[in-house]
């Protein structure tokens, strides 16, 4: 739901948001002084975190840890996501949320299984 709703806050507000996950959980931030045209042409984006409840750290569930930091997954007004591939995993079972695939879409694989609810 996190990225769901930075992507968006993104295309309502017309600035970029980003995804900020470290080893214990992840947040939103928002650049407000951006514009479509500022992402476009490059512009070094300031981020602050969410004003409300998205910009509070949200603690990964007991037992669940991101399997390596990645870079922040920026979402643009636009509706496009950078490409991640984020790995959760509790003891040997992991699944991979990933943004790479298709435009605005996100992903939910198990790579040892169908069962997406490994984590559960």
């Amino acid at each position: 739901y996190t990225i769901r709703f930075g992507q968006l806050r993104a295309m309502t507000k017309g600035w970029l948001v980003r995804l900020n996950m470290d080893t214990r959980g992840y947040w939103l931030e928002e650049d407000r002084m951006s514009n479509n045209e500022d992402a476009l042409a490059a512009v070094k984006p300031v981020f602050n975190k969410v004003a409300d409840r998205w910009g509070r750290r949200t603690d990964f569930p007991k037992g669940i840890k991101l399997d390596e930091i990645q870079q922040p997954v920026v979402l643009s007004p636009d509706g496009r996501m950078a490409p991640a591939n984020l790995r959760l995993c509790r003891e040997q079972k992991c699944l991979v949320v990933s943004t790479a695939e298709q435009r605005g879409r996100v992903e939910i694989s198990n790579p040892n299984d169908t069962d997406k609810n490994a984590l559960l």
